[in-house]
């Protein structure tokens, strides 16, 4: 049984960007499901060209599959994520990017029907 996610409203973007500030909260994996996120699009782009849609992708659009979550690398930058922003932000005041500021977001979505 297919789920057809309902258009977000701008407020719907507001609050779902807010609640799922750090990738590792379970409201930032559950606003993933069903939605063609950054992670998976060129997958999904590439399959949707060639007419290609494999059973893989579709399980992960839908939760069915499990993420990359448990492999080394992504612990890694998520553990990492602070210590970049600082470097970052180091590396363009040295630039004298005198108020450079950098936040925590969370998840982006579109208010637009496609």
């Amino acid at each position: 049984m297919l789920v057809q996610l309902q258009p977000l409203s701008a407020a719907d973007v507001d609050v779902i960007q807010q609640s799922t500030k750090g990738q590792d909260k379970a409201e930032w994996k559950s606003q993933q499901l069903g939605r063609i996120t950054a992670s998976i699009f060129k997958d999904a782009n590439m399959r949707s060209a060639t007419g290609n849609n494999s059973e893989s992708l579709i399980d992960m659009i839908v939760g069915a599959k499990s993420t990359t979550s448990y492999l080394p690398a992504i612990k890694y930058g998520h553990r990492m994520e602070s210590v970049a922003a600082n470097n970052y932000m180091d590396v363009m005041r040295q630039r004298r990017h005198r108020q450079i500021k950098v936040e925590q977001c969370g998840l982006f979505g579109s208010n637009v029907e496609h």
